[in-house]
């Protein structure tokens, strides 16, 4: 009978201790949770607002079709929008350089 009563008080010792967690756990309505961040996201939006910046790009159907169609062919639209701005970088750089001499 002593082995019940300790497993009880050793039960209800743990229940008061969950009390705060379970207490912040449902404070909430589900509703308020599901738009609430999550802690993964708050991570990743203060290090993107941090290291990175976003620029969007807004095209036309018609008068952009060209462009449209040549981002849809590539495999990684950042990772060719960026080498060709590299590549204006450098040629920028080489010709300034020519022109020094």
């Amino acid at each position: 009978m002593s082995s019940v009563v300790t497993m009880t008080s050793c039960f209800l010792a743990y229940i008061d201790r969950l009390k705060p967690v379970l207490y912040n756990m449902f404070k909430h309505t589900r509703k308020e949770r599901d738009t609430m961040p999550k802690p993964s996201t708050v991570r990743q939006t203060a290090y993107d607002s941090k290291h990175c910046r976003f620029y969007g790009l807004k095209l036309n159907l018609e008068t952009d079709s060209d462009i449209i169609g040549k981002l849809a062919s590539v495999d990684s639209m950042q990772g060719y929008i960026k080498q060709l701005i590299r590549d204006d970088i450098r040629a920028e750089t080489e010709h300034s350089k020519h022109q020094e001499k």
